[in-house]
């Protein structure tokens, strides 16, 4: 089983994870879409139970996950990639694409002292772009790659902790 990490500099204030619990909030007062929060638990949750970052079923690199949406009136499965890797190696992007919200958060897998780390540095909704040369997450990705440097270069340090806690 892997461990997800919402990283920032201090585990305990991470803008990641705080990004996501205000959707989550927003949800439950009606101001965001609930089933996109469900859907980001569920994608959240696949990826958990995954020891690592696998093929998906088209054979690119990638994670598959297929989706339950319980409506009054049915319920619903749809199958979709929720993760892949950006151009920048090691760099991925966890997706959630439903009613036209595009939610997004980068991370990068992470093998240390036998298990199996997925690292988010970011998450935002990504909206399409006024101006196609710009796209957000090529800053976010970039700020994820330099992480991964220094976990590279520190991860007895860095990541210690969280085989302890």
């Amino acid at each position: 089983m892997a461990q997800l990490i919402f990283w920032e500099e201090s585990p305990e204030k991470s803008k990641t994870l705080n990004y996501i619990y205000e959707l989550f909030d927003k949800a439950q007062n009606g101001e965001f879409d609930k089933t996109v929060v469900s859907l980001i638990q569920q994608g959240f949750e696949s990826l958990e139970n995954a020891d690592e970052f696998p093929v998906t079923e088209l054979g690119d690199v990638g994670f598959d996950h297929t989706f339950v949406i319980v409506t009054p009136k049915r319920i619903k499965k749809i199958r979709r990639t929720i993760a892949k890797p950006l151009h920048d190696a090691p760099v991925c992007e966890f997706r959630v694409d439903y009613n036209g919200v595009h939610f997004r958060s980068i991370f990068f897998p992470y093998q240390y002292g036998g298990h199996q780390f997925y690292i988010f540095t970011a998450a935002f909704i990504k909206n399409p772009p006024e101006h196609p040369a710009y796209d957000p997450t090529d800053l976010k990705k970039s700020e994820a790659k330099r992480l991964h440097e220094k976990i590279l270069e520190n991860e007895d340090s860095l990541l210690k902790p969280y085989l302890e806690g």
